[in-house]
This record gives structure tokens, C-alpha cells and sequence, in this order.
């Protein structure tokens, strides 16, 4: 097994991701061909229905759901709307995007949505105008996941600078049978904590050395920075985060998270480091993970990987595991600059 399994992207995965990035650049300015849109931060009174156009797709009683949910996590402050922006001509919202910053650098991007009959020019320049804000944000780069077939949006989205970092696979276990795996004797798992935090650090950034997966994002991001975006997946009371060791030496580490409001586990990342690899402890720990969250009571474990890791595919199907859907992950880095 190779690094980790889980895209670094979506918050870190061992594989054969193959992509080519260009430089970092920031989408150049340009000038809606309508002169009377304008793009600007929605007042207070446009939260609500600057984000129901954000979010529409579901029945309207589920989408009031989604939005009083969004506008509660704002309230509480566990959710920042400072990355919002809208399109509008005179007081009427044509249109709307959002970018979130979370710990670790990272910016989470929701898609330009307009509405009908207004330009799609418009949509490219909310994306535009969300991408400068990132940059000014200080966001080491931001990220938009969409279904595998909407190319429109992914399109629009490369218009606007972001390029495709990976397609991913959703992967599912019903841990109604679990494979059996024992460690050799003397490994040991170490639960996480504060203050061993930086072993959990060194460990992660072992694990990193010689992955293929998601080859762009090398050198871009740290492991204290995916810990830190981790942390805002699993919190203390969800989190299960192990350390392996045999001996002395570190061989990997599994973090995963206990969505207990949906009864399942998710695997955040996996990383075995070089030294251990091929030797049949990616399966052990993967193993150790879905006992573990059939123990906790949960009713199936998934994770995101990409879809281009054979040798992780290979794995995830000999211990169960079945891909539910797919999606595409693009990313934007502002320029080093800019941050």
C-alpha cells in the first residue's frame, strides 16, 4: 500500500494520479457584457435568498431546510459568509457564488449559479470575482467538487482558472463482513492527542513520500495543515485518530471520523509509510478501521479516493468496499504573491 487514501484535496490518498498543473495564476479582470450587473458582497437582507439560489436543486421544502441550516452554522460563527458574493441588476440577485475558508488553507467552492436567460459571462465573472477573494483571503487554494457529468460547470470553472486535480470514487462498506487482519506482534496503535500531535505530524509526512496521488498538491500543503482540516471533520468527541508502531518504528496512520447524526464512519486518510509498504498493512489498518466503526455501532464506513489508484482500488475491493458514485475535484492556487 502507498501513501494515503484519501485526495489531500478533499480533506488526503495513496495511488497513480498522474496531473499535470500550470502555474498558479490569478484569472485576469474583464468586464461583464452587461454594464448594469454588478458584483458585490450581498447585504444582510440578501443572505437568504442569495443562498437559496446557491443551493437550489432539491424540493423547496428541503432546500428552506439546507438554507435555515447554513444561516444557523453563520449565527453560531462555524461557518463564515464572508466569501460570498452575488450578481445583480439593480436590486434583483441574477446570480451567486460562495467560497468558505477552513483551517489548514483550504477554500471550499460552491459553483456560480445565475438565473435563467442571464449570461453565462456573468456566472465566469462570480467565479472571477470569489477567486481574487480567496487570494486575498491568504487560502493556499480553493476547491470545487461537481458530479463527473456536469462538464458545463466544469468548464466554466476551468474559464475561471481552476484545473482538474482528480476525478474521485466514493466508496462504501456495509460492514456486514469484514475481512480478518492481524498485525504482527508488537504493533500498537496510539490514539491521538494534543500533545503527541507533531508524532502524528512526522508520521503523515513519511507517508507522503513516493505517493502518486494527487501529484499537484506536493510541497502545497503540509501535514500539520491537513490535520488542521481534518479537525474540522472530526472533532474531539467523533475523532479516531491511530498511530501504528512495531517496535520502535512508525509504520502509518489512520484517521477517521464518527458521523454519528448519519451512523457512519468516515475514513479521512490512510498513510502507511515507504518502509512498510507491500507488505500487507494497508489492509491490516483498513480492516482495523471498519471493525472498529462496526464496534462503535456505525452502519458502513466510506471514503473518497481517486479514481485513477489501482493499487487502492484493488485494496478497497478485497476488504468490501463498493464505489457508489463518482465526482470531480478541480482546484485553484492563487499565486505565491498573493498570499
Amino acid at each position: 500500500m502507498v501513501g494515503g487514501t484519501h485526495c489531500p484535496a478533499c480533506e488526503d490518498l495513496e495511488g497513480t494520479a498522474e496531473t499535470k498543473m500550470s502555474e498558479p495564476r490569478l484569472p485576469q479582470e474583464s468586464r461583464s457584457p452587461d454594464s448594469a450587473v454588478q458584483i458585490t458582497e450581498p447585504t444582510t437582507a440578501e443572505l437568504r435568498p442569495a443562498l437559496e439560489l446557491l443551493l437550489d436543486g432539491p424540493e423547496i421544502d428541503e432546500l428552506t431546510e439546507q438554507v435555515d441550516e447554513f444561516l444557523a452554522a453563520a449565527e453560531r460563527g462555524d461557518v463564515s459568509l464572508a466569501g460570498l458574493h452575488v450578481a445583480r441588476v439593480q436590486n434583483a440577485i441574477v446570480g451567486v457564488v460562495l467560497a468558505v475558508c477552513q483551517p489548514g488553507g483550504v477554500a471550499h467552492f460552491w459553483p456560480p449559479r445565475v438565473v435563467p436567460a442571464v449570461p453565462l459571462e456573468t456566472a465566469r465573472e462570480l467565479a472571477v470575482a470569489c477567486c481574487r477573494w480567496v487570494a486575498a483571503s491568504g487560502a493556499k487554494m480553493a476547491q470545487c467538487l461537481t458530479q463527473l457529468e456536469d462538464q458545463a460547470t466544469q468548464q466554466l470553472l476551468e474559464q475561471a482558472g481552476f484545473e482538474r486535480l482528480a476525478d474521485l470514487a466514493c466508496w462504501q462498506h456495509t460492514l456486514e463482513e469484514i475481512p480478518h487482519a492481524v498485525l504482527p506482534e508488537g504493533c500498537e496503535a496510539i490514539a491521538y492527542a494534543p500533545e503527541n500531535s507533531v508524532d502524528f505530524e512526522r508520521v503523515m509526512e513519511a507517508t507522503y513520500i513516493g505517493s502518486q496521488d494527487c501529484a499537484a498538491l506536493r510541497g502545497r500543503r503540509s501535514a500539520r495543515d491537513s490535520l488542521a482540516g481534518h479537525e474540522m471533520v472530526a472533532d474531539a468527541a467523533s475523532r479516531y485518530w491511530l498511530l501504528y508502531r512495531c517496535g520502535s518504528e512508525d509504520v502509518g496512520v489512520v484517521l477517521c471520523a464518527d458521523h454519528r447524526d448519519q451512523q457512519m464512519w468516515e475514513l479521512l486518510y490512510l498513510g502507511v509509510v515507504p518502509q512498510f509498504r507491500w507488505q500487507g498493512f494497508g489492509f491490516s489498518l483498513l480492516c482495523a478501521a471498519l471493525w472498529n466503526a462496526r464496534e462503535a455501532g456505525a452502519e458502513g464506513l466510506f471514503l473518497a479516493a481517486d479514481d485513477a489508484n489501482e493499487a487502492a482500488a484493488k485494496l478497497y475491493a478485497a476488504c468490501g468496499f463498493s464505489v457508489g458514485f463518482r465526482q470531480r475535484i478541480q482546484v485553484w492556487f492563487p499565486p505565491a504573491d498573493t498570499r
